[in-house]
């Protein structure tokens, strides 16, 4: 394997796909499903023993000695309390064991240093056979030689997956027509809109009926500000994304060429050049002068929740997909409604927001893939791994809709298990007390009722391009926020921005992911 350091663009990704995964189609970032769903699919797994079947229809599990398999992984630790993980392990284990002759050593890495400590764990040779990280890490593991091949391991271990998944789906894991990665089941499309605080529109009695776009928002916002000037408008989403991360298109990884009309094209274009990406920065400009964008919008190091809680501010423009809203209400503490600004769209970076690989470090890849057939098919054990023990750490509120809280006298300070990464299939687990009824069925509607990117599937190979990528890493990180919160002049800035990107080589870039996508297209008969 490649002796490769993940480059510190790397961590802020992983941090900025962390926020943006981990409340995901969860609702409330506590898992989400139905009992009812939970239980067809789980009675199904416990039918089989947890064995998938090969193509032939017969049970294959990995072949083994008779001697129990240990299985390393790893998850990420929010900063919540964990203490508990160690009991939580062992019932799982007890679980599975019976079903697969394998247990699973979990180590818990912190958010912060995940990234550094991947890549020492990867560069160092040391075993992990199931990793669970986000999509944005794809394309530079696999230029690392850090993934294992999984087409022939899905093919004879994990067919639930698939079958879970949806053969549309699963293409978002190839490079190359290999298989490398699992997409976790959640929300696998997101739109765009503007969360704001609804005791702050009825106060002043605002009507967003005929938004239909960000421009739209300019005379409300106008009116709020009469009312309230010492209110922002908007703050920023996210510390470390632009406020107009993939706004209405399709990234293709890193946003360094992308689909403008990704429902209808196929041409890779560059996003910082276009007139639509134009209008944009300059309406943010002239949001940011008449002072409805928060001034430190573009530097501030505090999550959207974090300035929402602190009173000062209506709203947030972002990402929206079935539950967020719940979620973020629950996060920063005053009830939320939404206006979407944008069609739902699913693309391969969406579907790819969190996903499960298989190191090529790993000593049991045949048991690892049982392992993670279980993460999409036996809803027991994802309730485990989501919530812990049932009585000690989560207690079932509402059996009908299938939603869980704390038990009684405890909170999310106290509960002495909390995980809030979810992978797998999100849709077969218990779901938050506070997420929507309905949460998994509206997903599941969401994610039909989507525009599909005509992309959806193609993930580029970047590795003869990485010296370019660092090098518009440095000149987007030195323009971009800026231009999205407005408070750099995209007169005089964007066309600075996009002379310096054409100089640190945007189009060797779009050009190498138009080559590859024009074969991805003939090879899959892409009309």
């Amino acid at each position: 394997m490649k002796k490769k350091v993940l480059s510190l663009f790397m961590v802020l990704i992983m941090c900025a796909g962390l926020l943006a995964g981990c409340g995901g189609s969860g609702g409330s970032g506590s898992g989400s499903g139905s009992t009812s769903a939970a239980d067809d699919k789980n009675a199904q797994t416990s039918a089989d023993s947890g064995q998938t079947e090969a193509k032939d229809g017969t049970a294959a599990p990995a072949a083994d000695d008779g001697e129990t398999v240990e299985l390393k992984m790893v998850m990420i630790s929010m900063g919540l309390n964990l203490e508990d993980a160690g009991k939580v392990q062992d019932a799982i284990n007890a679980y599975i064991q019976p079903k697969i002759n394998a247990t699973v050593s979990i180590e818990w890495l912190d958010m912060g240093d995940f990234a550094n400590q991947l890549n020492l764990k990867l560069t160092s040779g040391e075993t992990i056979d199931v990793l669970p990280v986000f999509g944005t890490f794809l394309s530079s593991l696999y230029a690392q030689e850090a993934l294992s091949p999984m087409s022939e391991l899905i093919a004879n271990y994990g067919q639930g997956i698939v079958s879970a998944v949806g053969e549309d789906y699963m293409q978002a894991g190839y490079i190359n027509g290999e298989l490398y990665a699992i997409p976790t089941i959640q929300s696998f499309a997101a739109g765009f809109s503007l969360m704001y605080r609804v005791d702050i529109a009825e106060k002043y009695n605002l009507d967003f009926s005929n938004v239909k776009s960000l421009e739209d928002l300019t005379p409300i916002f106008e009116t709020l500000h009469e009312k309230e000037p010492g209110m922002a408008m908007l703050v920023s989403n996210n510390p470390s994304d632009p406020m107009l991360t993939a706004y209405n298109w399709d990234v293709l990884v890193d946003e360094y060429g992308v689909l403008l009309d990704a429902s209808n094209s196929l041409t890779v274009e560059n996003l910082f050049e276009s007139d639509e990406y134009k209008n944009l920065v300059t309406l943010m400009h002239e949001w940011y002068e008449s002072g409805y964008i928060q001034t430190d919008a573009a530097t501030t190091s505090d999550n959207m929740a974090t300035l929402l809680k602190a009173g000062n501010s209506f709203g947030v423009i972002g990402s929206a997909y079935p539950g967020v809203v719940e979620q973020e209400s629950m996060n920063c503490g005053y009830e939320l409604a939404e206006v979407k600004l944008t069609d739902a769209l699913s693309s391969t970076s969406r579907v790819n927001n969190s996903i499960i690989a298989i190191p090529t470090t790993s000593a049991h890849p045949e048991k690892a893939m049982e392992f993670i057939n279980l993460l999409y098919t036996d809803a027991e054990l994802l309730n485990m791994l989501y919530y812990g023990i049932e009585g000690e750490h989560y207690q079932v509120v509402d059996a009908q809709q299938g939603k869980v809280g704390y038990v009684d006298g405890q909170d999310m300070m106290s509960c002495k298990y909390v995980n809030k990464l979810k992978i797998g299939n999100q849709l077969l687990t218990y779901i938050d007390a506070t997420s929507p009824d309905s949460l998994n069925e509206n997903i599941e509607a969401y994610n039909a009722s989507a525009k599909k990117s005509k992309a959806l599937g193609f993930t580029y190979d970047s590795s003869s391009v990485a010296n370019e990528l660092a090098a518009l890493d440095t000149v987007s990180a030195k323009y971009r926020r800026g231009l999205e919160c407005g408070s750099l002049n995209p007169e005089t800035e964007l066309p600075k921005f996009i002379e310096e990107l054409k100089n640190a080589g945007i189009d060797d870039v779009i050009a190498e992911k138009q080559a590859q996508l024009d074969a991805w297209v003939k090879a899959n008969n892409i009309q």
